[in-house]
């Protein structure tokens, strides 16, 4: 997946997405990272 080609949108989402799997002490994004950090 080329990161550049997303909208901006979508690029914001997936470092939040990260930012919170990380901040777990994960490695890797799963659905509970991306729906937390959507309800936020």
């Amino acid at each position: 997946m080329h990161f550049e080609k997303l909208t901006h949108r979508l690029q914001e989402a997936m470092r939040n997405f990260q930012s919170l799997a990380l901040s777990m002490d994960h490695q890797f994004i799963e659905s509970e990272h991306m729906l937390s950090a959507l309800l936020q």
